[in-house]
């Protein structure tokens, strides 16, 4: 499938990085959040899987700097997946 026909939802290459991190003073006083937090995005244009890490943990350190809260953050697990097609 060229790219000009392809459709807004599909996509094809690079890489989706996943960062599962857990905000452990946060869970304390909130015990009904989640267990695990999630930070997903993708790079399409990213050459490796390196490359896709590097760019996300850049993206996460900087949300997390500008997230105005006080808690920590724990970064347990950094999951890394090919881009493949997809469809709407």
């Amino acid at each position: 499938m060229s790219e000009s026909v392809r459709g807004r939802g599909d996509w094809r290459g690079g890489f989706r990085v996943q960062i599962i991190y857990t905000e452990p003073e946060f869970q304390l006083r909130n015990p009904h959040c989640p267990p695990e937090f999630k930070f997903t995005t993708s790079y399409r244009d990213a050459g490796t899987p390196q490359d896709a890490v590097a760019r996300a943990m850049e993206e996460y350190e900087f949300c997390y700097a500008n997230s105005s809260v006080g808690w920590r953050r724990v970064l347990k697990s950094v999951l890394v997946t090919p881009g493949r097609e997809k469809s709407c």
